[in-house]
Order: C-alpha cells, then sequence, then structure tokens
C-alpha cells in the first residue's frame, strides 16, 4: 500500500509539472527569442509585440531608447575612429618625437568628444533592452500558458475503497 501511494504521488507531481508549458510565449534563451522552439528575427518580435497594446506602447519607448544610443554610439565610435586615423604630428626641430599643444588638441578633441558619446549612448541602450525584456514580459503575461482548466484533487471513492480523486 505504501508503494502505492509513493506511486500514485509521484505521477501527480510529474502530472502537474508537465502543466505550466509556454505554448505561444516568448522565451528568451542565450540571447535569443524563441516561439514554440522557433528562433524570432527583429521583425518576428515586433510584430507579436505590436499585436498587444500594452506591450507595443513599451516597445515603442524600447525603439526609442536604442536608437537614441545607437545614434550616439555610431557618433562616439565614428570620432575615435577619426582621431585614431589622424595622429598629431611631430614637432620638426632640435628634438624630435615632441608634439606641439595645439597640434595635441586638435587630437584630442575628437578623441573625448566620441568617448563621451559612446558613454551617452549606453545607458540608452541598456535601458532600451530592458524594456525590450519588459515588452515581452507584458506579452506573455497576455497570453495563457498550456493549462487553462482547473485541477480538483479531492478524497473520494475510487474502484479499490477510499483514495485522492484528481479531476481536470
Amino acid at each position: 500500500m505504501r508503494n502505492l501511494i509513493l506511486v500514485s504521488l509521484f505521477c501527480l507531481i510529474g502530472a502537474v509539472s508537465a502543466f505550466p508549458q509556454t505554448n505561444g510565449q516568448i522565451i528568451l534563451s542565450k540571447k535569443h527569442y524563441y516561439v514554440d522552439d522557433k528562433q524570432l528575427n527583429g521583425k518576428d518580435i515586433k510584430a507579436l509585440l505590436k499585436s498587444e497594446t500594452e506591450s507595443s506602447v513599451i516597445l515603442k519607448k524600447s525603439t526609442d531608447n536604442t536608437t537614441i544610443g545607437l545614434v550616439f554610439a555610431a557618433v562616439g565610435t565614428g570620432l575615435c575612429i577619426y582621431a585614431a586615423l589622424n595622429p598629431p604630428s611631430e614637432k620638426k626641430g632640435p628634438l624630435p618625437g615632441l608634439i606641439d599643444d595645439a597640434e595635441m588638441r586638435k587630437h584630442l578633441t575628437p578623441l573625448l568628444i566620441g568617448a563621451g558619446c559612446v558613454l551617452v549612448g549606453v545607458p540608452f541602450l541598456v535601458y532600451g533592452n530592458s524594456l525590450l525584456k519588459k515588452s515581452v514580459t507584458v506579452y506573455n503575461s497576455k497570453h495563457s500558458t498550456g493549462c487553462n482548466y482547473p485541477i480538483k484533487i479531492n478524497l473520494g471513492v475510487t474502484l479499490n475503497g477510499v483514495g485522492l480523486v484528481c479531476r481536470f
């Protein structure tokens, strides 16, 4: 009898753990989004998230912040590359290798402005990615999981006497 109860309990736990399936929900796994084991690209994610009004509003904020961050990061990277490709010229004179202060300022100005632009763009990118994850969470909360009906476990009469009766 004890073995029968243990086996019944394990079967019940196994059956209940099978219910939280993710049909139609967006899953983030290793920096990629999946729906029903199919990897999504950017257009598919946007199409799914725009189907829900609440997640669509959050997605709009996410794309705005990501765009601002990408623009600042691109401008900053361009200025840093420009500064790296145009190094300051050395002074011609008795001490070779010296760089004039005005020449150094011409070199450091785009480098510092570029680094500042990159530093401004990073928080926008991080916030945009967090809003995208929030939009996915809102979308998933609106879509139901695999179990739409209640499960009732009662003590009742069975073929062998009294026992647990699971109705679903």
